[in-house]
């Protein structure tokens, strides 16, 4: 779960280490290690044409797993899971339409409770916040996310970058290099569009915070990549990523960037492609996003 949100991490964020034009293709290298093994090299793309962002995400193999679609006219963000031929459409209805469904869910758990005997009402409050986490059923034991800046770190790609580490309860398993938007070419331009997405996702996840079970999603803003991103106020140019016992898991890198005319089409669902709601999401690659 971890590897699919930083590659996801690593995947939108170190696109930016070259000169911005108005249709872009971004070329990014990423390098998966397995036990202390170098696997093989997964190339992807990521498309940028003025508020729009396309960001493609490969499964395991390296072949094209999902794409995530960012449209800023509409701030909507489209997950397309070519596995399934399917996509999914997440603005703000959706999450209103999540925080609906969990809302009546602690009624309705809040109202079983009241029928059970004392006697038997903690076992079931425990199996539920096992199985639910953190929410209604008060604090489960969640990972906490941290980001720490270090200091200075390499030039890479030309610019200047800052060290910054990723901890989940005290255990380092991220490093990102992060070159300031002021740095990049056209980085000011990309940042205004970038954190519009971020800006987005962030005040959508806090809905489903403030639902009665929306507990696991109060843990700080390290605990999403978005929130990541906001903390470090630029973008990453490498990152790597390490299990919780300190072994490489993953090195993400920009590798080039070419002007190319990009066609609108490219950032909606291919055609064909079915809409699923709640309950049929198409997956990340294959994986959950983080």
């Amino acid at each position: 779960m971890k590897t699919a949100h930083i590659r996801l991490l690593g995947l939108c964020s170190v696109f930016l280490a070259s000169s911005l034009y108005a249709g872009s293709i971004y070329n990014i290298e990423h390098v998966p290690y397995k036990n202390g093994s170098k696997g093989r090299e997964i190339s992807t793309e990521t498309k940028v044409d003025g508020a729009n962002l396309k960001l493609q995400i490969p499964d395991e193999s390296g072949q094209s797993g999902s794409d995530l679609i960012y449209r800023g006219g509409e701030q909507k963000i489209i997950i397309v899971d070519h596995g399934r031929r399917a996509y999914m459409e997440i603005d703000e209805q959706f999450f209103s339409r999540i925080s609906a469904q969990l809302n009546q869910a602690a009624a309705q758990m809040e109202a079983a409770l009241a029928n059970v005997p004392p006697g038997q009402r903690k076992a079931m409050e425990e199996m539920l916040k096992k199985n639910m986490g953190q929410g209604m059923m008060g604090n489960a034991n969640m990972s906490k996310m941290e980001v720490k800046e270090v200091g200075d770190g390499d030039r890479i790609n030309g610019v200047d970058t800052t060290h910054y580490e990723v901890y989940e309860d005290g255990v380092r398993v991220v490093e990102h290099w992060v070159a300031s938007w002021a740095s990049l070419d056209g980085g000011r331009e990309m940042a205004t569009a970038f954190m519009e997405m971020s800006s987005f996702f962030n005040d959508m996840m806090k809905t489903l915070a403030n639902s009665p079970m929306g507990g696991p999603l109060k843990k700080g803003p390290g605990s999403n990549w978005f929130g990541q991103l906001d903390e470090m106020n630029g973008l990453p140019v490498r990152t790597k990523s390490y299990d919780r016992y300190g072994t490489l898991e993953g090195v993400t890198n920009f590798k080039s960037s070419e002007e190319k005319d990009i066609d609108p089409a490219e950032f909606s669902p291919p055609p064909g492609y079915r809409r699923q709601e709640m309950g049929g999401q198409p997956s990340m690659g294959g994986q959950r996003p983080y």
